[in-house]
């Protein structure tokens, strides 16, 4: 379900030779697959160690372990794709989910609106940042001040106690609710949907013969396929959780939005070239600002998630490795550190492979020391790989 495109340059600079953009290409498509193959032999090496790492309980809780992460490597993303770096993301979302918690526990107000609330100031502090940012300050400096300076408003946010009990709350439920056998089924019919019509008409203008010659026809069948074995898989567990299918729902809607509307394709010229989008028209501004936004307000998601899932705020929440692991995410699954270059569905490969790692090392009862040594070396690897691309070909292509 990958496509390649090439984002548009000004008309007064040259598109490199033909060759190059094709090996870019092949590099971006080959790229997703290479992780997904890696995946697998984690997976199979993990089993082999311990047969419980692929029971459907295990990865039942594999999925909820990731749904953090991979939300917020969707955030940081979006801003890789410019170019630039995000270094708050992290403290971002402890600080968003104890405001979250506080307007809940001791404002008194609905949980669903307190979620709103959180994710509006996660937002804002992203357009504020990226107000600097536009300025001419380096991202890198801006975003590292700022997650220094949120780590110590969590304190300030946090009460006397140090922490923030939500385990009456409701909030519990975004990780804690499971879809029934028959819901699971019918939403996976419906996103398979979705997709071959979102993908496959590209805005409505392929025929039904275009579609089979595209080999669509055989992308839904891999789809039904792969996303029935999911289902089934959870079903013999507890359900498939309503936190993975906001995160699904997330990753498509993102998807879209970069691959199919002028947005996505604006975001990745400007992080292919700021000086050519600027002189082709485009607001590089507006949306550098944009993609910053969407990362605090994405962030601030996944804190509000994290305190679902552990039933409380702290002041260690957002903080440890998740930072590392939320860029680990997106730039193991292809997303280029140097901008114009990369694919939402990295961030997600990413972070299940990130997740796996974790999992499978608590299963062999393996210490905190040797997960975060393993995290870092793979995180290394992938940023030489990364270089490595970018110094074989141009730096504007996309994989949808």
């Amino acid at each position: 379900m990958t496509t390649t495109s090439t984002a548009p340059a000004a008309t007064t600079e040259p598109l490199p030779p033909l060759r190059d953009r094709l090996r870019e290409g092949l590099a971006a498509e080959f790229r997703l697959a290479a992780v997904g193959v890696v995946l697998l032999v984690i997976w199979l090496f993990f089993f082999w160690r311990e047969p419980l790492f692929l029971s459907s309980n295990n990865l039942t809780n594999l999925a909820l372990q990731t749904v953090v992460t991979g939300i917020l490597a969707l955030g940081v993303t979006f801003v890789l794709f410019l170019g630039e770096i995000d270094l708050s993301v992290g403290a971002t979302s402890g600080v968003m989910a104890a405001v979250c918690g506080r307007l809940i526990v001791d404002g008194g107000m609905n949980v669903w609106l307190a979620i709103v609330v959180a994710i509006l100031a996660g937002a804002t502090f992203g357009l504020v940042q990226s107000l600097v940012i536009v300025m001419g300050a380096p991202s890198f400096m801006v975003t590292l001040g700022a997650s220094i300076a949120l780590s110590g408003l969590l304190l300030i946010a946090l009460p006397e106690t140090g922490s923030i009990d939500l385990s009456q709350s409701a909030i519990r439920d975004l990780t804690l609710t499971f879809l029934t056998p028959a819901t699971s089924w019918l939403l996976l019919v419906l996103v398979v949907a979705a997709l071959w019509l979102l993908k496959g008409t590209e805005r409505g203008r392929l025929s039904a013969a275009s579609m089979l010659q595209r080999g669509l026809v055989i992308q839904v069948v891999l789809m039904l396929v792969a996303g029935g074995l999911v289902v089934a898989y959870f079903n013999s567990s507890r359900g498939v959780p309503v936190a993975v299918i906001i995160t699904l729902v997330l990753y498509l809607l993102a998807w879209y939005v970069t691959t199919q509307t002028s947005f996505g394709t604006a975001i990745f010229a400007v992080g292919g070239s700021r000086a050519a989008s600027t002189r082709a028209g485009l607001k590089v501004e507006r949306i550098t600002i944009a993609c910053f936004a969407i990362a605090g307000a994405l962030a601030a998601f996944a804190g509000i998630i994290a305190a679902s899932r552990v039933l409380g705020v702290s002041n260690q929440s957002g903080g440890g490795d998740l930072l590392l692991q939320a860029i680990a995410a997106a730039v193991i699954g292809g997303t280029s550190l140097f901008g114009g270059r990369g694919s939402v569905w990295a961030a997600l490969l990413g972070a299940l492979m990130i997740g796996s790692v974790s999992n499978g090392m608590d299963l062999l009862g393996l210490t905190t020391e040797v997960k975060l040594i393993v995290t870092g070396l793979i995180l290394v690897v992938a940023v030489l790989l990364d270089a490595l691309v970018a110094r074989g070909g141009l730096r504007t292509g996309r994989v949808g």
